[in-house]
């Protein structure tokens, strides 16, 4: 970019390392400020520094970028942020501004340029069927999700339903800030090095080797197993956070049963209906080739898993859950951790 003072908002999407990026920046930030790189406090600075999963500093401009009203607030405080930024670039984080509107992020734009700084966006894409099942289990996770993942990418769980969006949310952000102010970068290629490969493409930063990376991995989608028992616990739950905290604590343990990485052939066909233009679109582009996949990140297979019966420990479990759960919520003391 011509103009070395540049605001780069990293995007996401969800579902692509996000956190773990996070948590990196944060860890990172006063090796960043040497690099030009600043990284902006945000509230959830001590969970990313535990490991914990976090929203990123992003999250400070979410009740503009995402809001149907303009948010002047916002506004004036990322001037300030940029205008005394210890360095010549500033970086802000969250997969939620994925889902910014365009007049907001054109309101963003206008008051970052009147500061004299260039705007450029980063978005990870992630191969269809690899995207899809993560997705999905987030659903299970934070959406009270309770139907099956071929229900999911088929549209037949009502409102929460597998629709990426990639050109409906790219395609005005490169329509405002134009082809080089929106990098896309291939999950899957640079799995093994998500910083680096945001370093290089945002600031031009070749070496990263002196940074610190997280040392485990941060919300992992759930196994089979936990996606059976979640969603039995969200048939009795009504409420998101309570739905979210057990969660949560099934991620925190080790994993229960195998991981699920399949995708049936009739579940790839139903992904391919409505996304094979999408993906075209990315593709065309911004890669000029076919790098995003329909198939990619989960084995094939001919027939979807058979839904399996739940055994009586399970059932079990998932009463001592609800249970629980509902008890916190009602400020009882609790008969124990269901963990």
């Amino acid at each position: 970019m011509a103009n070395e003072k540049r605001l780069v908002l990293h995007v996401g999407i969800p579902k692509t390392g996000s956190t773990a990026l996070q948590i990196a920046f944060t860890r990172n930030r006063p090796s960043l400020a040497k690099m030009g790189v600043h990284y902006p406090a945000a509230r959830n600075d001590a969970a990313a520094m535990r490991g914990r999963l976090v929203s990123g500093n992003g999250v400070a401009l979410l009740s503009h970028m995402t809001a149907e009203q303009h948010d002047p607030a916002v506004l004036d405080s990322l001037r300030a942020e940029i205008r005394d930024a210890p360095a010549p670039s500033v970086l802000f984080s969250s997969e939620a501004l994925f889902r910014s509107r365009p007049e907001r992020v054109r309101e963003l734009v206008d008051a970052v340029r009147s500061e004299d700084f260039d705007v450029k966006v980063v978005a990870f894409v992630r191969d269809l069927a690899g995207h899809a099942l993560s997705s999905y289990s987030e659903m299970v996770k934070g959406a009270l999700l309770t139907t099956t993942f071929a229900e999911y990418v088929k549209g037949r769980s009502g409102p929460i339903r597998y629709r990426p969006a990639l050109r409906g949310r790219l395609e005005p952000l490169l329509s405002l800030l134009g082809p080089g102010g929106v990098t896309v970068l291939h999950y899957e290629s640079n799995r093994k090095d998500l910083l680096g490969a945001l370093m290089r493409s945002a600031f031009g930063l070749e070496d990263v080797s002196s940074l610190e990376l997280p040392d485990a991995q941060v919300n992992r989608s759930m196994t089979a197993d936990e996606l059976l028992l979640m969603r039995h616990v969200n048939e009795r739950l009504g409420d998101v956070r309570t739905g979210r905290r057990i969660s949560d604590a099934m991620i925190a343990r080790p994993p229960i049963g195998s991981t699920r990485a399949t995708i049936s052939t009739s579940e790839l066909a139903a992904l391919t209906s409505v996304c094979a233009p999408e993906v075209a679109w990315v593709n065309d582009t911004f890669f000029g080739g076919e790098i995003l996949r329909l198939d990619g990140g989960a084995a094939l297979v001919d027939d979807p898993p058979t839904e399996r019966e739940m055994t009586e420990s399970e059932r079990s479990l998932v009463e001592e859950l609800v249970t629980t759960a509902h008890s916190a919520e009602a400020g009882k003391p609790m008969s124990g951790s269901p963990m």
